[in-house]
């Protein structure tokens, strides 16, 4: 098995997935650098084998090419991915607002999935990228004066009661959630992002947590 971290041959002989996902991870690390995809003869590899890459045929695999990336500039272009989902989270609470004052309650609940489901992706972006650069939710440092721990508490109850009024048919209500308190966690996010991409920028070079 032929084996190539971005473009470069990896020494060594590879008789499976999990013996060249090894060897190409240490070099990878040792440059301050992790991977981030991995292609088997040219077509991306499931992410359900490269989590049991033992299980993994290795001659399944002519090639396998590992392309890796340095983290802070990973998880800065990730956050920055994450503000400007931002502003579709605001359109789609504007439209879904919208939506539920007109009665359009079938259109409105459309707008509402889309809303909640990019709000995970905003928190989940934020999780895994403090905890790869090791930075703490809990410091106000890391979004700029209002830690995500907070940010995200408060975003927590507002969505609850966003959900309370579903429950009980008051659409009144949850449009001026989604109209008003809603657009002010946008706001909150957005300043804490923008804060925290900054914050990466001054971090030191990444290295690899020493296993215990």
């Amino acid at each position: 098995m032929n084996v190539f971290l971005d473009g470069e041959r990896v020494p060594g002989s590879h008789a499976d997935l999990a013996s060249a996902m090894s060897a190409s991870r240490s070099i990878a690390e040792a440059r301050g650098r992790i991977l981030i995809e991995v292609k088997g003869d040219g077509k991306a590899i499931p992410d359900a084998i490269l989590e049991s890459p033992d299980a993994a045929v290795g001659k399944a695999y002519a090639e396998i090419h590992f392309q890796t990336a340095e983290p802070r500039q990973l998880v800065r272009n990730t956050i920055l991915g994450a503000v400007d989902l931002l502003e579709d989270i605001r359109a789609g609470q504007a439209a879904a607002a919208e939506s539920f004052q007109t009665g359009e309650t079938g259109q409105a609940f459309e707008h509402l999935q889309g809303v909640l489901t990019n709000w995970q992706i905003v928190q989940s972006v934020v999780s895994n990228g403090t905890n790869l650069l090791n930075m703490s939710l809990t410091d106000p440092a890391t979004g700029g004066g209002t830690s995500f721990d907070k940010l995200g508490s408060a975003l927590s109850k507002e969505l609850s009661a966003v959900r309370t009024s579903l429950a009980a048919q008051d659409h009144a209500a949850v449009a001026d959630s989604l109209a008003y308190d809603l657009t002010k966690h946008v706001d909150s996010w957005s300043g804490a992002l923008k804060a925290m991409a900054s914050k990466i920028e001054t971090l030191p070079a990444w290295k690899a947590p020493k296993e215990s």
